[in-house]
């Protein structure tokens, strides 16, 4: 009698395809959560330093980029998702609104996390900076698939 496999090589090949990327940079996120916020060297506020992995920076500079980090890194989150199951055959629409509540629930289960990190905190702000990423990214890949239909049918034959 011959042995079946679960799972066929090009089955996995086409899942880590689709979805490799949205796992990495989950992986990424949860890593860079991970990061303690330790005190500057020295007492000086004003230094720019590595606490981690992660560089701190003075005053406004440190709100800016962090915050606009969210911004970016959930937009692009959520646009792997979308990648993702548009690619297993979920329409547009369907797979934009199931991206952005994806994006936002990993933005919850990081921000409780980050939490139990030293010197870190959850915020409430930075999940809606998450969710605005999410949504705006989701907006600009059904407005360009819109536009576009006829590029998503030629990358999937």
């Amino acid at each position: 009698m011959p042995t079946r496999r679960l799972l066929s090589f090009t089955a996995v090949r086409v899942f880590f395809g689709r979805w490799g990327p949205a796992l990495a940079l989950m992986i990424l996120i949860l890593i860079s959560s991970a990061q303690p916020k330790l005190p500057p060297p020295d007492g000086d506020p004003a230094a720019v330093y590595f606490s981690g992995l992660i560089p701190i920076f003075a005053g406004l500079w440190e709100v800016l980029l962090k915050k606009t980090a969210h911004v970016l890194m959930y937009g692009l989150l959520a646009a792997l998702y979308m990648r993702g199951l548009t690619g297993s055959g979920m329409d547009a629409r369907r797979a934009g609104y199931l991206s952005v509540v994806l994006a936002f629930l990993y933005a919850l289960t990081d921000e409780l996390h980050q939490g139990s990190v030293p010197g870190r905190t959850a915020s409430g702000i930075d999940i809606g900076l998450d969710f605005t990423g999410a949504t705006l990214a989701t907006l600009f890949m059904r407005r360009r698939q819109a536009r576009d239909p006829g590029r998503r049918a030629e990358r999937q034959s």
